[in-house]
């Protein structure tokens, strides 16, 4: 026997809840879902938009002054531009970085030329790098950890040794091992660090040609500028002001890219990846906000229904001199309980799946530095914003019963047409908000899948790394053992790997903004052992320039590519006008989500300055086959190293994962809705029908025919989505300067307005034909009585 009244209030509460209960622990699972995202994108938006890279300790905000080509990617700037930048009245202290190869060795370890930060000695104190104290940075170099276990075996001896370089005059002494935190640097994962006084060794300049080697070093485009200024800053007015200045260097002429400068907000070296990522939040952002008003207004329906369901009971109790807080009193104590459940469940899936998530979407490299009370923070912070939610959700509809009147009238569970109003109202809220993110995540998948097209080549392709101290390969003889079909496997070269490209400006189309063509240096038989399909000459490719067929495009958009045979084409300054042999399909050099780049392909006979780095094997060799290929390459060279060889379908993955992953979170975003909808929209019809059963009753008893009945029941539906999507047009005519103005990634389109409408009209469909049929097949007899 329960002697408590609040134990009693609650069984009462329990018992109430008797028909509901499925429904009512779906909500709740719902909310716990919805904390849990919601902390994630507190915790990603704060890392994305707030905070710095983990390897700059200055909390300072700082700016980017790099260029930008048309895709997004960043490439350096002169130094020149970076010096005028200084000189501006509204900046503080500018410094850069860059990186770059140094064919440095070591007499006791192979070092393969390894990429080196270079940095200019302001940088450390302006981002507080965390670099060892009380040193020297105007020369030595700095290992970092990644480099040091790999290739150091982790040797402490290391640190104070020296390294050596052919055109440095003296050794270079190890002056430490860097953090973990510094083994990725945006796009580059370094091997060492060196202050930017070495530089002056690497031009092609003599030592004693001081002036020449400081314009050269000033004009070249491979710098990235950090700097601060004394307020915050229009970075497009910044921009504008940088691209009207005169940055030329007086005696120098560079070869032109294509690429345009611009100012980033934040220490933005890797622009494209940060852009994805944050196009990922924004999904995220739109998948809590529908998730939060679908179980919100879920909340509000299932509330409503209960209060109508036992106003009776409750009118009792008010009769027998119970108060209206002594009512809402139980309910709160109920709500607190089902609080204190999304809690732990929200917290076990935050624990449970926090890393999986963040690992899944391509953010696991924040996850290294959010402590257990950061993460408790934004949970915390989540929970507040959903308990505000819940609560409200909760008791507003038993608020309402104060403002009913004692003895209301209700025949049977017929509603008034008050209750059937907010019943639509709710629905055409819900259906309002599912167009709304529907409609994004159908126009990001439509945009990603545009710029869809087919590898272009074989995915089963090997490839590999060469690294040697000093040689050269016979490239020659083995282009005429290939053509005789005297090697036991095909091998193909190239001077980049085979997603790094030299890009030039196409002057040949416009000499004001020129479009950038990406150039690859391979060998005569690359094609062939990628297995491309080329439309070219009969004779060996000998001389001349193939391009693919985006490039065709560009060059004469409204010709055959075909007759672009034997026309030339210009490169820029370095490789001068080539003539046109062969129209290559475009091959998917950075993933087929990358869109069809313009790209030339020359011998690497042209390309006098870059040794042959990367290899190809045709498709199936076997592993005998590799190391035989390998041996017969090692025979040429200098201590050779081979990278781990690898497949080309592989290499491309790494880029294509991410935008995979935004086209499979915004189909898991359209299912989770559509799934969301249909329970939700499955429970009014069910609820409507059931309190609405005897005037269906009536309807049959006096001839009604079926199409009518179903009419009848799909009229309320339809009539909600009509309004939604008057509704949702307007807010998308609203709201569309703001979408523009801002970074928002993710734009409304028609062809995702249609396919929302489509789809929830699908869904609507399939969540009222059932039990509408379901209705029409019982008896009359049957509807009538339970009425």
């Amino acid at each position: 026997m329960i002697t408590n009244n609040i134990l009693f209030s609650l069984r009462c509460e329990w018992n109430r809840w008797d028909s509901q209960r499925g429904k009512l622990g779906a909500i709740l699972l719902g909310f716990s879902f919805v904390c849990m995202l919601t902390a994630i994108s507190l915790l990603l938006g704060d890392r994305l938009f707030f905070s710095n890279p983990p390897w700059v300790q200055n909390n300072e905000r700082f700016y980017t002054l790099s260029t930008a080509f048309e895709d997004g990617r960043q490439s350096g700037t002169s130094r020149q531009s970076i010096d005028y930048l200084s000189s501006l009245a509204s900046v503080d202290e500018a410094s850069w970085l860059m990186a770059k190869r140094y064919d440095i060795k070591s007499s006791e370890h192979q070092l393969n030329t390894p990429l080196a930060i270079v940095f200019d000695e302001a940088l450390i104190s302006l981002l507080a790098i965390p670099f060892p104290k009380n040193q020297s940075i105007e020369e030595g170099v700095w290992l970092s950890n990644r480099y040091w276990k790999e290739t150091f075996s982790s040797d402490s001896d290391v640190v104070g040794s020296y390294l050596s370089h052919s055109r440095i005059p003296t050794g270079i002494q190890v002056k430490g091992v860097l953090p973990p935190s510094m083994d990725s640097i945006g796009p580059w994962q370094p091997d060492i660090w060196l202050p930017g006084s070495y530089l002056q060794y690497t031009t092609p300049f003599a030592s004693e040609n001081a002036v020449l080697i400081d314009r050269f070093l000033r004009a070249i485009p491979e710098y990235y500028g950090v700097f601060t200024t004394d307020r915050d800053i229009d970075v497009t007015q910044l921009t504008s002001i940088m691209k009207d200045a005169d940055l030329s260097v007086s005696g120098m002429s560079m070869q032109g890219t294509g690429a345009a400068l611009e100012v980033f907000e934040g220490v933005e070296l890797n622009n494209p990846v940060t852009q994805a990522m944050k196009t990922q939040w924004q999904i995220l952002i739109l998948l809590v906000i529908t998730l939060a008003f679908i179980f919100s207004l879920s909340t509000i329906m299932i509330h409503s229904s209960r209060s109508v369901l036992f106003q009776q009971e409750l009118r009792t109790f008010h009769v027998l001199g119970a108060r209206f807080q002594d009512i809402l009193k139980s309910s709160a104590v109920a709500s607190a309980i089902q609080l204190l459940i999304i809690a732990i469940l929200s917290i076990f899936l935050l624990l449970t799946l926090y890393t999986a998530t963040l690992e899944y979407f391509g953010f696991l490299e924040f996850s290294a530095t959010v402590t257990s009370f950061d993460l408790f923070k934004y949970w915390l912070s989540a929970f507040c914003l959903v308990t505000a939610i819940f609560i409200f959700c909760t008791l507003l509809p038993i608020t309402a019963l104060k403002n009913r009147m004692l003895f209301s009238r209700m025949v049977g569970t017929i509603r008034s047409k008050t209750q059937l109003m907010l019943g639509q109202v709710n629905l055409i809220i819900q259906i309002t908000v599912a167009l709304v993110a529907l409609n994004f995540s159908f126009s990001l998948i439509n945009n990603q899948l545009s710029s869809f097209h087919s590898l272009g080549f074989k995915p089963e392709t090997l490839t590999f790394e060469i690294n040697r101290q000093g040689g050269t390969l016979p490239l020659q003889t083995m282009e005429k053992a290939a053509a005789t079909h005297n090697n036991p496997i095909e091998i193909a070269f190239s001077t980049r790997p085979f997603n790094d490209a030299v890009t030039v400006a196409n002057e040949q189309i416009s000499d004001q903004a020129p479009p950038q063509i990406d150039v690859h240096y391979v060998t005569a038989n690359y094609f062939d052992v990628l297995q491309a399909n080329i439309l070219k000459l009969d004779e060996p490719w000998r001389f001349g320039v193939v391009i693919n067929k985006a490039a065709a495009n560009q060059l004469a958009p409204d010709q055959e590519v075909a007759a672009l045979i034997g026309r030339p084409i210009e490169l820029g300054k370095i490789m001068g006008r080539q003539t046109i042999i062969g129209i290559v399909d475009d091959l998917a050099h950075t993933g087929r989500f990358s869109g069809r780049k313009p790209t030339a392909y020359v011998l690497v006979k042209n390309d006098t300055h870059s040794d042959v780095n990367t290899a190809y094997l045709s498709a199936g060799p076997t592993r005998h086959q590799i190391q035989e290929a390998q041996q017969m390459l090692a025979a040429t060279l200098v201590t050779p190293n081979f990278s781990t060889t690898k497949q080309l379908g592989e290499v491309v993955w790494s880029y294509e994962q991410r935008n995979m992953n935004l086209v499979f979170f915004s189909i898991l975003l359209v299912l989770t809705i559509s799934f969301s909808i249909f329970v939700n929209l499955s429970y009014q019809v069910k609820m409507r029908l059931a309190l609405e059963q005897h005037q269906y009753g009536l309807l049959r008893a006096i001839g009604a025919p079926n199409s009518s009945l179903l009419m009848r029941g799909f009229r309320q539906p339809i009539l909600a989505l009509a309004i939604s999507t008057l509704l949702a047009t307007c807010l998308f005519a609203g709201i569309k300067l703001i979408i523009e103005q801002s970074s928002f990634a993710i734009q409304p389109s028609v062809i995702g307005a249609l396919l929302a409408v489509g789809l929830l009209s699908i869904i609507i469909l399939l969540a009222v034909i059932r039990p509408m049929m379901k209705l029409i097949r019982k008896p009359i007899s049957e509807l009538l009585k339970n009425a």
